[in-house]
């Protein structure tokens, strides 16, 4: 022939350089090509099975890591073989991939991980090789929440608590304390640490426990918060009361309009408590009308939280719940 020379596998598409890689095993059709466009062309039988490249284990927690490597053409399969490097003692995978996640590792736990072409059933390439380390086992521990605080009024009481880590579920128990009676328990979602409890008699001792429950590890309760509602005496809050309120936006942002009906004479007084109990606003508003509607903005004094709104007017006192987000 006459040079240049150009290279082909197919006869039909060719190269300058006559280098060819990830070729299968077998018998192999190689083109040349001269420059005065005559062909030759030679069989040749491929035994050599090439080792994968690229082997690496990127993705690694404390009891699975996951093995990659560069595939290779031609191939039937991978031999993936793996252990402890204080081990002598492999477990064995065969894989058509090339990928595959190594489950049930031990936690802290250096290990070696071996990958090698297949071939055919006789034709195997050496093994390329990697090592990695396990990550720590997890020592997060599951608390209960703390402090918990507990605003009461004359038949309700709210219940309030900061947010655990790792908490998939709060359980609140509640129960009067005299005479004692059984317990009441309710579930709450962990975006919720509060909770409003209704139904309670007045100038009543009771009892509050709240706990976290993470996943499948449910903490023990801790010891029992006491609480006394209202008396009657101070402001009737009844579900017959004609006092009607309402707060909205809530949750809020620190400023909020609350609307009230049913006034007696003497106009009404807004109230608010904090978490700890601790009243942080308040404001007498006279009105001649039956209802009214009060803006409040606190945006410049309340911080994030659950607060306790009352409203009193007259001999009647209605309360809600405010939202600071």
């Amino acid at each position: 022939g006459v040079p240049p020379y150009e290279f082909s596998l197919d006869g039909v598409n060719y190269q300058s350089v006559g280098y060819f890689s990830g070729l299968g095993v077998g018998l192999q059709t190689v083109y040349v090509r001269g420059a005065n466009a005559c062909v030759f062309e030679r069989s040749l039988d491929v035994e050599t099975c090439f080792t994968p490249s690229g082997l690496t284990v990127p993705a690694v927690t404390s009891t699975t890591a996951n093995v990659q490597w560069n595939a290779v053409g031609g191939v039937q399969g991978y031999t993936l073989r793996y252990r402890k490097q204080s081990s002598t003692s492999w477990t064995t995978q065969f894989v058509t991939t090339n990928s595959r996640v190594l489950t049930g590792l031990s936690p802290s736990t250096a290990y070696v991980v071996q990958v090698r072409s297949a071939c055919s059933s006789e034709i195997v390439s050496v093994y390329g090789s990697a090592n990695f380390t396990t990550a720590g086992a997890s020592t997060a521990t599951c608390l209960n929440p703390s402090p918990v605080n507990v605003m009461p009024s004359v038949t309700s009481a709210l219940v309030t608590w900061p947010q655990v880590q790792g908490a998939t579920m709060y359980q609140v128990s509640f129960r009067r304390n005299v005479p004692a009676t059984g317990w009441t328990t309710v579930n709450r979602s962990p975006s919720t640490p509060n909770y409003l409890m209704t139904g309670l008699l007045a100038e009543t001792e009771y009892e509050v426990m709240v706990r976290a429950l993470c996943g499948t590890t449910r903490v023990p309760y801790p010891p029992s918060l006491y609480f006394t509602t209202l008396p009657f005496t101070r402001k009737a809050e009844t579900a017959e009361t004609a006092v009607s309120l309402a707060v909205y936006p809530n949750p809020t942002r620190g400023s909020f309009t609350v609307w009230v009906s049913g006034l007696g004479d003497g106009g009404l007084r807004l109230s608010l408590y904090d978490a700890l109990g601790r009243k942080v606003y308040g404001e007498a508003h006279a009105s001649a009308a039956n209802e009214a509607s009060l803006s409040v903005d606190l945006r410049q004094s309340l911080a994030k939280g659950v607060y306790l709104l009352t409203v009193e007017s007259g001999a009647a006192m209605r309360s809600a719940r405010l939202v600071v987000e």
